[in-house]
């Protein structure tokens, strides 16, 4: 392995020598990622611009996860994508039997169903590298929320492209997991239980059509 022997910015590695990188030196950095082949270190994390958005979007994940079986949700889990892409999205979910992605050594290997960034500082690094490694890697969906421009877009992969998924009546609807609605408004205004609300009410219709 030709590298100064820890984890720098824009140091350029396959992903099996980030990983033995990260394992050996012990930098224990969370979120260090390798995008294309390029290490990309964190930056500072803000309670207002990411981290709240990235706990509600985990919290509607999760609760989704409860009343659909057979997903997983992964929260900001290192998914080694393929040989050039290790990251860790901020939220995501991942079918656990038949779906695209398996778990090797503790690790989400392959793409997921859906995958998610919440970009502030980022946002540049999520909509250009970040976007073509999980589309190339084949990921569904993938959303990004920019907090300052309050906007979600949500993509979905069709015939290898990302095509961006326009929302109804202000609720946003995943066309890869039945039942998974976002409330823009309700998010957006910090509004938990209307959030909560619309989406359980979608799942419960979702699952009384398949009975």
């Amino acid at each position: 392995m030709n590298s100064p022997g820890k984890l720098i910015e824009g140091l350029e590695l396959s992903s099996a020598e980030f990983h033995e990188l990260y394992l050996e030196t012990g930098q224990n950095l969370r979120k260090v990622q390798l995008i294309n082949g390029v290490v990309r270190m964190p930056s500072s994390v803000r309670i207002d611009g990411h981290e709240r958005q990235s706990c509600i979007m985990n919290g509607l994940l999760f609760v989704y996860c409860t009343r659909m079986n057979g997903v997983e949700p992964l929260g900001s889990c290192t998914i080694r994508l393929n040989p050039l892409n290790e990251v860790q999205p901020d939220f995501g979910l991942r079918i656990k039997e038949g779906g695209l992605s398996k778990v090797e050594g503790g690790y989400v290997v392959g793409p997921v169903e859906l995958v998610g960034e919440v970009s502030n500082s980022s946002v540049r690094r999520d909509t250009t590298c970040k976007f073509e490694a999980y589309k190339a890697s084949g990921c569904k969906e993938y959303i990004i929320w920019k907090p300052e421009e309050n906007e979600i877009v949500w993509y979905k992969l069709v015939s290898g492209k990302y095509e961006e998924i326009i929302p109804v009546d202000g609720i946003l609807k995943s066309e890869h997991f039945p039942g998974l609605h976002i409330d823009l408004h309700a998010v957006f205004t910090n509004n938990l239980r209307q959030a909560m609300d619309r989406l359980l009410s979608a799942i419960d219709e979702s699952n009384n059509q398949n009975e």
